[in-house]
């Protein structure tokens, strides 16, 4: 199995799919039309989940009672990042964009 291979398989597992081989190859093929010699972004864990794991936690611990500035100092020191930068990652989910790239 080749590793654009065990993409598309990872990627169908994911989704609860369990593919025959004949539509691994089939859906191989078509990322290499599509995406020929271009590259394909998958973006980190950190421009996805981490943010979204941080927020979940830090809702969690405010709805159990603990004070803003001690659960923005834990998360911080969990995920090696700074008090300042886990604020703005929370205050950056609340406040809505009207623009998709807008930052």
């Amino acid at each position: 199995m080749d590793e654009l291979e065990g993409f598309v398989l990872f990627i169908a597992e994911s989704l609860g799919v369990k593919p025959e081989q004949e539509a691994i190859n089939r859906a191989r093929d078509n990322l290499i039309r599509y995406y020929r010699a271009g590259s394909i972004a998958i973006p980190s864990y950190k421009q996805t989940l981490r943010n979204q794991d941080i927020l979940n936690e830090y809702r969690d611990r405010l709805r159990r009672g603990v004070r803003n500035d001690q659960v923005t100092r834990e998360i911080a020191a969990k995920y090696y990042l700074s008090p300042k930068y886990v604020s703005a990652i929370i205050n950056d989910a609340r406040q809505p964009r009207l623009f998709e790239n807008e930052r």
